[in-house]
């Protein structure tokens, strides 16, 4: 069975672009077992470690079904619980840590190693103080949208390999097209991948006038894995949706997001 990418050499790790088109970057652990201390108070080594690269903190309360361990069993109420969210200075990121998960969101991407460097800087801080601690699932996604200001809205030839447009072809008059959107999921065994792309037509469900393309990819893993294993996936999933969408583009759109 094909694996994703591993931890060698990576003939893409050096690509840099100035422009990106991403819209937004995420990663993400689910905890096997939520820590539910952290439901009322979030410990102070954890809070500094998020501090450093989220200096807003703005927390707020939610509703959540709170699970607990007694006795060999597994039970949970509906309650109240905090949801730590942190800011960055322009609030182009955002940390949020709860019993049940952790996970940051950028709208203003810079590089794969500052995003993986900056949720293991806090979730480092979680396992060292919760060292029994297991993920359930982790997930790296990467939601591209290309918008641009020019020639035939359905018109991606020159942007986009030949692959990720024969949707369109199979329309009889393309003056129709509402929608043209694709789903597909790939098992690499451990990872799997959902690869959403297409013309999703933020006018829909008028005819697309507008130039737009969404390039969505989620890779994940859903087993119970420990902190080392965490990261080694998201490496490989960064990998391997970086290979993926580097064969969906052209170098006219390489050189676009580089002018």
């Amino acid at each position: 069975m094909t694996q994703p990418a591993t931890t060698g050499d990576d003939p893409f790790a050096a690509i840099r672009y100035q422009r990106p088109f991403l819209k937004q970057a995420v990663v993400r652990v689910d905890w096997a077992v939520p820590q539910a201390a952290i439901a009322t108070e979030l410990p102070a080594s954890i809070r500094t470690a998020a501090l450093a690269s989220f200096p807003i903190p703005e927390p707020r309360k939610i509703r959540a079904q709170m699970l607990m361990v007694a006795g060999g069993a597994l039970t949970g109420e509906q309650g109240e619980s905090m949801q730590w969210l942190f800011h960055g200075k322009e609030r182009e990121k955002t940390l949020s840590i709860t019993p049940e998960a952790m996970f940051i969101t950028y709208s203003r991407y810079n590089t794969f190693e500052s995003l993986r460097d900056e949720f293991f800087s806090v979730m480092q801080a979680f396992v060292e103080l919760y060292p029994q601690t297991q993920a359930s699932r982790v997930g790296l996604r990467y939601i591209n949208e290309i918008e641009l200001q020019e020639g035939n809205p359905l018109d991606w030839a020159q942007y986009l390999t030949t692959s990720m447009l024969c949707i369109l072809d199979v329309a009889e008059d393309k003056g129709l097209i509402a929608r043209a959107f694709h789903r597909l999921e790939l098992n690499y065994g451990e990872m799997f991948l959902v690869y959403a792309f297409g013309i999703s037509n933020p006018d829909y469900p008028a005819t697309v006038k507008r130039k737009h393309y969404v390039l969505d990819l989620d890779g994940f893993y859903a087993a119970l894995q420990t902190p080392s294993e965490v990261q080694a996936h998201v490496n490989n999933a960064h990998k391997t949706i970086q290979r993926i969408f580097e064969a969906s583009i052209t170098d006219a759109l390489r050189a676009k997001m580089n002018d």
